[in-house]
């Protein structure tokens, strides 16, 4: 088994629904088209999107169900989107500055 951390683009997809059931099977089957057995995969990323990273019904919920191995990891670009967006709220300097950019 290759142990190294492998990260890629796996396809674009349209999505006709945005519910987590949905969302779950183009993951699912996103993957099988790239043959990876979800039964391998150790992490998952999302935003904080209830729909994705719901703890009861979001797709996170719905990958756990399959393999309770991969551990939620907040995605560090939405995290930081997340920060920035909340401190120009608060410092109208700051908002001002990233609007003239």
């Amino acid at each position: 088994m290759d142990e190294c951390v492998h990260e890629g683009f796996i396809l674009y997809t349209k999505c006709d629904e945005l519910n987590a059931a949905v969302l779950t099977s183009y993951v699912l089957e996103g993957l099988q088209h790239i043959t990876i057995d979800i039964k391998g995969c150790v992490s998952q990323c999302y935003d904080g999107a209830s729909v994705m990273s719901g703890h009861y019904n979001g797709v996170k919920a719905k990958i756990m169900e399959r393999n309770g191995r991969p551990i939620n990891i907040h995605c560090h670009a939405h995290h930081f989107n997340l920060t920035h967006v909340h401190s120009c709220k608060r410092v109208p300097a700051a908002s001002d500055f990233f609007a003239l950019l």
